[in-house]
């Protein structure tokens, strides 16, 4: 097994290195602060964990965030410059971010609205942080470190403190909502997800055959015991795709295998998510509804979208004080949702159908680059950008967005921004016998 802090040969032929405009690499109390910034996005507090108090209330976690913010503006002090030539490989997000910030003008609940986009904004200026200062293959690293070892952490918790896995567990009357350190099954089974891709990428990058696939299987064993459905399509999905890119990332079909297999991909979980397949949503032990989202989707039509078409409740407004009739319908049904379980939905009801477009063409453009990336970099971290892209249209599908003050989030924008490097090439995979003569520099 491989030491972390060596990659594997084979996959730093064509690294992408981080920006070379600043005078110094970063140092190990930089790297340690940024680890634990992302640890906070991803997992929260201890006093979230033990006390149930929300991210946004705690004073802990404001104060860090804080500190965090604090960071990174000293470590990119005197090189802005860089963090907007990297902003602009992909200046829809900042345009998304900014209209969010803008729709506090018309919000239904104008400070909320701010201070959620303004978060929002200090979330991606963090991700910059990362962009900028670090190679792809260091930043897989650190995602790689918080959700591994956030694994092993949710499932002592949770053995401790809560009895078991759930349905899982050999007690004799064990919790089945499994929600380990985080506020929800679903939150911990889209953390598990996550950790599973990231874990096995940085596995193959350091050629490690234990650890890492070890911390890869335990994520998959949380997101098992959650019983959240769609974590376990996510996962099943995922890997399907991995194996596609694999198969398909030196030959000039990978493009046409690669639309084939998210369009399977994509057309089983929607239907899983949106038809009233009663036997099939049994199996996963759900209703025929999907617990519930075909109505929420249905009466943010009705209640809200309709009310205002144009320009929406601002963002995060409808689930403040915008929401009236729905809340009620809500309660009946023993709900306490703080968003649409559909991105395209929320972003109809926050910031209208220009903000929907907008989103649509940040993952339509998203897919392509990090396809294209695929054949620019035939490595391990060369798939990342197309995996973490492909399971942000997953869960913007049929749960929350990927655009939120999270570290899935912070991992999109990593993605994203290194497949927007090969955005205008359309180099062919060249053969690992012929590297050595080939340009390994990509463009700047």
């Amino acid at each position: 097994m491989t030491s972390l802090a060596v990659p594997n040969p084979a996959d730093t032929e064509l690294a992408i290195p981080a920006e070379t405009s600043f005078l110094s690499r970063p140092r190990s109390l930089e790297r340690m602060l940024l680890a634990l910034t992302l640890f906070v996005y991803a997992w929260g507090t201890p006093l979230e964990w033990f006390g149930g108090i929300s991210g946004d209330s705690s004073p802990l976690t404001q104060a860090l965030f804080l500190l965090f913010f604090l960071h990174t503006v000293i470590a990119l002090n005197g090189n802005w410059h860089v963090v907007l030539a990297g902003a602009k490989r992909e200046p829809l997000i900042p345009a998304f971010i900014a209209l969010a910030i803008l729709s506090s003008l018309w919000s239904t609940d104008p400070t909320s609205t701010f201070q959620d986009s303004v978060v929002l904004a200090i979330t991606y200026i963090t991700a910059m942080h990362l962009v900028v200062r670090f190679s792809l293959e260091e930043a897989i690293q650190l995602f790689a470190i918080v959700l591994g070892v956030g694994a092993v952490v949710n499932l002592g918790f949770q053995f401790v403190f809560e009895g078991g896995l759930g349905s899982l567990s050999l007690r004799p009357s064990p919790n089945s909502d499994v929600t380990g350190i985080t506020t929800s099954r679903n939150t911990l089974g889209r953390a598990g997800a996550l950790g599973y891709v990231v874990c096995l990428v940085y596995a193959r990058i350091v050629r490690s055959w234990i650890l890492w696939p070890a911390l890869a299987a335990l994520n998959v064993l949380l997101v098992v015991a959650t019983n959240s459905a769609t974590a376990l399509g996510a996962v099943g999905g995922i890997s399907l795709l991995g194996l596609v890119f694999l198969g398909f990332r030196g030959r000039k079909t990978l493009y046409g295998a690669t639309i084939v297999a998210m369009t399977v991909v994509f057309a089983t979980l929607t239907v899983l998510t949106a038809t009233n397949l009663a036997r099939v949503t049994g199996i996963l032990g759900r209703d025929s509804n999907f617990t519930g989202r075909l109505p929420i989707w249905q009466d943010s039509f009705t209640f809200g979208i309709s009310e205002r078409p144009f320009l929406g409740f601002g963002a995060g407004g409808f689930w403040q004080d915008g929401v009236v009739d729905f809340e009620v319908q809500l309660r009946s049904n023993n709900f306490n949702i703080l968003h649409g379980h559909n991105a395209w939905v929320d972003a109809l009801l926050e910031v209208g159908p220009f903000g929907a477009l907008l989103l649509t063409a940040i993952f339509a453009r998203a897919l392509l680059w990090s396809t294209r990336h695929i054949r620019a970099v035939p490595t391990a971290a060369g798939l990342f950008p197309a995996l973490i892209v492909s399971m942000g249209v997953i869960y913007s599908t049929s749960e929350a967005g990927f655009i939120t003050r999270t570290i899935q989030f912070i991992m999109f924008i990593v993605g994203i921004s290194a497949a927007a490097r090969f955005k205008g090439e359309k180099r062919a995979f060249v053969p690992k016998a012929e590297r050595s003569t080939q340009p390994t520099t990509p463009k700047r």
